[in-house]
């Protein structure tokens, strides 16, 4: 026989392979008939041979069996049927099921250990998946909402925000759209005095609600009549307004509702769940559009959702608005100034989550680190059962069983210990989904509570599946080899060891980092000066009721009351009224013209924001005078037009110059010049990470004359020596009764509470990695100590050796600390190189925060370092004291 018919080097490995998992007193006998068999097929080429000896093993791995009828096990001539397989499979899992759950029995501390281990990581697996899935994965519940698109606007100046009624009407002339809705929110008040409430609804064109694809409950929907101007005003309300304010009466329909004080008439009930675009918005109603005489193209409030045609893509159905916009800029050059006009069109589903994505994804990579990290410790202890059972395997081996059961064994029971966890981990999902509620900002809930349901349980199971493998495959497959003691095996055990180590520190590294860097954040955040004081005061939103204050003369002296009625009332140092709550996320931004720099259009003037502010305002919000003066009472209706800036707007039109003196109007015919009479220092009050942008304050009392319009609905800002302003709110409400016992008082809280409310996400986050980064750093101590040690153990005999030889205990404890130092800092350095590359990832949520920040980085390795020394240092002290004869005596 010529030698390119002898097996090959991987036909040998595979040989062996199949004669590993033969009875010991055939595998001699199988081996030599599989290699003339190979050298057999071997004439007919090297791939068929291979083939060949893959099913043999594939059928010995499937029934027991070798597929070649010469060696079958039990009988040359029988067949397997697949419902013999089936069957067979099924006893053998059977009887694995009990022998795994009898094994682990006899050890419940170390299986009890294992359990709680497994559930903690699972757990928090499953909570952050339950509120990551209600907050950006989950598809929205609307019909095909993957063809819903949220389209903003950008003609000038930072952010995105809503369109012109003008350009919504240019957007629904796209063909791509199958349709376009636009929508504002607003409030509106429901009863009156102390018993009103106050909720948000939607002003919106008709098709809105139709465009989402959901049905009402009850009634109909706003029809394409509704929104003509003029048009009888209906409503459509939400399942749970129907409920808590209505009672639920079946009579509902046809009803009047009187939303500050305008009656409108209800046609339709949404569905239970039902929400748009949060659970904080409770009714819907047509907005009535003058499609004839629309508002100005520089007058962007309208957000803008639409439904793109089924065989149209994103990206089609973005190539078509960028068209539009182009047409506009040419066609509109007195609003749009050359490429200032752009859109940014999204999925709804990204746009609803766009602030939230980032951090949550960032979490679960975080918690799915922990869980790594917890199955590393639990392979450890698995690992070191099956050296416990080394002899058990050895005589298993011998009596005929194959590595193939052995490894099945060693695999159902993992795979009971990850569904034991999963089991407890669900239970903690159930308290979480109780808890979610109750710990969570408002801001963190306006998509919805999270709920377990089968999505959560789905991903619970395919986690734990996902464990019994991470954790059960690696000592699965050592187990299964007989429990044999080589050099080769000791130093295998030793590297597999030292790696478990190495992988454990790093991912406790990354946590660790992570978490510091998200905890400096929010120091940095917290240390912010908003440009106000926010101690020692409260705010409370007035609604004068419409049919009571028509007239801007009553809007104003009404609040000139009760400025007048609260600063005389004992512990208050001052209040005012301001259109805009500091951190609220609404604002104003108007066109200017500034004197002696006048613009021929809009998209050459410039813009910033407006505040309506009365007298007291500025002085309760505690903001700093940086020259002239605040506003006071001598502004008044029929006085000289005066305005307060910012420094932001002052250094923005009049760089290195006083702006005192200075004037500037609204961007409007007939419109008064505003001379300016005080500069504050800028406010942070769109979000604490937002610099101060331009902004001039115009007095309340003036508005109605030189800024359109004086807001009736304003929010009242009082400030008090108490360290609880609080405290002064039953006498407040009491004086602001005497002043008009009809005007609504709602929404009282303290203003470090707006503040707060600013970086609620990031306090969520810190909290969640703190408590991450505490499990991570046990769960490494815990896995360093207990892989050490048995490193330590299995080379016992190599230690007493060398004590036997000369070598003094020092020199040994010497060698396995600076051994367990060598660990921790390769483990370390992987780990800080990592999270190097993860903070680069996430930079864009880490407020003034370098993606390398070294005292982070050196706290977190100073901190596993001394973890690392600790976890090493009782086992070689141990391994000190170890002789060669109390090493003989054990056994070796």
């Amino acid at each position: 026989m010529t030698s390119e018919n002898l097996p090959g080097r991987f036909e040998r490995w595979l040989i062996g392979q199949i004669e590993a998992h033969v009875p010991p007193d055939r595998a001699e006998f199988v081996a030599g008939d599989l290699e003339e068999e190979v050298r057999r097929r071997r004439t007919r080429g090297r791939l068929v041979s291979i083939l060949w000896l893959l099913r043999q093993l594939w059928g010995l791995a499937w029934n027991g069996q070798l597929t070649w009828r010469r060696n079958l096990a039990r009988s040359s001539d029988a067949k397997v049927s697949l419902v013999g397989r089936a069957g067979i499979l099924l006893d053998h899992s059977r009887r694995d099921l009990l022998l795994g759950a009898r094994r682990l029995t006899r050890t419940p501390t170390t299986s009890g250990i294992v359990v709680a281990t497994l559930a903690l990581g699972i757990g928090l697996n499953s909570l952050v998946f339950m509120l990551a899935d209600t907050l950006v994965l989950r598809p929205l519940p609307y019909g095909d909402p993957e063809r819903l698109l949220s389209i903003e606007t950008n003609t000038g100046g930072p952010g995105w925000y809503g369109s012109s009624e003008p350009e919504l009407f240019d957007l629904e002339t796209i063909a791509e759209l199958e349709a376009v809705a636009g929508w504002t929110e607003s409030y509106v008040t429901l009863g009156e005095g102390s018993k009103a409430r106050r909720f948000l609804t939607v002003g919106s064109t008709a098709n809105l609600l139709e465009l989402l694809g959901v049905p009402p409950l009850r009634g109909r929907l706003p029809e394409a009549g509704d929104d003509v101007p003029g048009a009888p005003p209906v409503v459509v309300i939400s399942y749970s307004l129907w409920q808590s304010e209505l009672g639920g009466r079946e009579d509902v329909l046809g009803t009047e509702l009187r939303f500050d004080g305008s009656p409108l008439e209800v046609v339709g009930i949404m569905p239970p769940g039902f929400q748009y675009p949060t659970t904080s918005h409770q009714a819907w109603r047509p907005l009535q559009l003058d499609r004839q005489d629309p508002w100005e193209r520089n007058n962007h409030y309208l957000g803008v959702v639409a439904r793109r045609r089924a065989e149209v893509s994103l990206e089609q159905a973005r190539a078509s608005i960028d068209l539009l916009v182009d047409r506009s800029e040419s066609g509109y050059p007195s609003y749009y100034a050359d490429d200032g006009y752009e859109t940014r069109t999204r999925k709804l589903r990204e746009a609803t989550a766009s602030f939230e994505r980032a951090p949550l994804l960032s979490l679960m990579a975080a918690v799915g680190l922990l869980l790594i990290l917890a199955c590393a410790n639990v392979a450890n202890v698995q690992l070191g059962r099956g050296v416990a059972r080394s002899k058990e395997v050895s005589v298993a081996r011998a009596l005929g069983a194959g590595r193939t059961r052995i490894f099945s064994e060693l695999m159902v029971e993992s795979a009971l210990l990850a569904a034991a966890g999963s089991a407890v981990a669900l239970a903690l999902a159930k308290l979480g989904e109780r808890l979610f509620p109750i710990v969570l900002p408002p801001e963190v809930l306006r998509l919805g509570s999270p709920s377990l349901d089968g999505r959560v349980v789905a991903f619970t199971v395919a986690v734990a599946f996902a464990t019994t493998v991470l954790f059960g495959l690696w000592p699965a497959l050592s187990g299964s080899r007989a429990g044999t003691r080589s050099v080769r095996s000791v130093g295998r055990t030793v590297r597999s060891r030292s790696l478990l180590i190495v992988s454990q520190v790093a991912m406790a590294a990354v946590l660790l980092v992570g978490c510091g860097m998200v905890l400096r954040s929010l120091q940095n955040l917290v240390r912010v000066d908003p440009g106000f004081e926010t101690q020692g005061a409260m705010v409370l939103t007035l609604v004068p009721p419409e049919e009571v204050y028509d007239e801007p003369e009553e809007v104003v002296e009404y609040y000139a009351s009760v400025e007048e009625a609260l600063t005389s009332l004992p512990g208050v140092a001052a209040a005012g009224a301001v259109e805009r709550l500091p951190f609220s996320g609404g604002f104003n931004i108007w066109s200017l013209q500034i004197e002696g720099r006048l613009a021929s259009t809009v998209a050459e003037a410039p813009s910033a924001l407006v505040q309506q502010s009365t007298p007291g305002t500025l002085e309760s919000l505690g903001m700093r005078l940086l020259s002239g003066r605040f506003l006071n009472a001598r502004d008044r209706a029929g006085a000289e037009p005066v305005v307060v800036v910012n420094e932001a707007f002052a250094k923005e039109h009049w760089p290195g110059e006083d702006a005192l003196g200075r004037r500037f109007r609204v961007f409007s015919e007939g419109y008064p010049w505003l001379r300016i009479v005080g500069v504050v220092a800028d406010v942070r009050d769109f979000d604490l990470q937002s610099a101060g942008r331009a902004q001039w304050y115009v007095p309340h009392a003036q508005a109605f004359e030189t800024a359109y319009v004086s807001r009736r609905v304003l929010s009242l800002i009082v400030r008090s020596g108490r360290e609880n302003p609080m405290d002064l709110l039953p006498s407040l409400q009491a004086r602001l009764r005497e002043v008009d016992p009809r005007v609504a008082q709602i929404d009282a809280r303290r203003l470090d509470d707006l503040r707060a409310g600013s970086f609620s996400l990031t306090t969520l986050l810190s909290r969640w990695l703190l408590l991450f980064a505490a499990v991570a750093l046990s769960l490494a101590a815990l896995g360093f100590y207990a892989a050490f040690s048995f490193l330590v153990s299995v080379r016992r005999f190599e230690f007493g050796l060398r004590m036997a030889l000369g070598a003094t205990p020092r020199s040994v404890l010497r060698n396995l600390l600076s051994e367990g130092l060598r660990l921790s800092i390769v483990g370390l350095a992987f780990g800080l190189v990592v999270a190097v590359l993860a903070n680069r990832a996430v930079a864009g949520w880490l407020f003034g925060v370098a993606p390398v920040d070294w005292t982070v980085f050196g706290l977190a390795g100073l901190l596993l370092g001394v973890v690392g020394l600790l976890a090493t240092l009782a086992p070689a002290l141990r391994a000190s004291r170890t002789g060669l004869t109390a090493v003989l005596r054990r056994g070796g």
